[in-house]
């Protein structure tokens, strides 16, 4: 979801990190960190997950401090 001025920027995504953030550098200079957030049943098999990717400087914050 890119910036905009006008819309609220705020998500509050509670859950578990399923995999290791990954932090990557394009060659364009652009920065991304990726990640996964489950949100489990209490052990059932319908378990939510949701792939995330994050830009620019909010990148370098998600990689230094959102931990597995």
């Amino acid at each position: 979801m890119p910036y905009q001025e006008k819309v609220s920027n705020f998500v509050n995504l509670i859950g578990h990190i399923r995999i290791p953030v990954r932090f990557v550098a394009a060659s364009d200079g652009k920065h991304f960190s990726t990640t996964v957030i489950s949100l489990g049943n209490g052990g059932e098999r319908n378990s939510l997950s949701i792939p995330v990717v994050f830009e620019g400087d909010l990148a370098h914050v998600v990689a230094c401090h959102v931990k597995e």
